[in-house]
C-alpha cells in the first residue's frame, strides 16, 4: 500500500538549521524565496528550486519542535 503524500502547505517564513549547521530563515514572496543564513549570507531562488534543492538538506521531521513555520 502506498501512502499518498499531502501537498506542500503554503508558508511565509520557515526557520531551520541545515545538516551543515547553518541557521537559516527562508521567507517566501510570490514565487521567490529569500534565504538568510548565518554562514552563506542572503540568497534568493524560485520556490520550486528551494523545495527541490534546499529542503532536502533539512531534517524537518527529525526536529519538529525546533522548526518554525509562519503563515502570515
Amino acid at each position: 500500500m502506498v501512502n499518498e503524500v499531502p501537498p506542500i502547505q503554503p508558508f511565509k517564513t520557515v526557520v531551520y538549521t541545515t545538516a551543515n549547521g547553518e541557521n537559516c530563515s527562508a521567507t517566501k514572496n510570490g514565487n521567490v524565496v529569500t534565504i538568510t543564513g548565518d554562514q552563506n549570507g542572503i540568497r534568493q531562488m524560485p520556490i520550486d528550486k528551494f523545495v527541490s534543492e534546499e529542503l532536502p538538506k533539512v531534517n524537518l521531521e527529525r526536529t519538529p519542535g525546533q522548526d518554525t513555520f509562519n503563515k502570515q
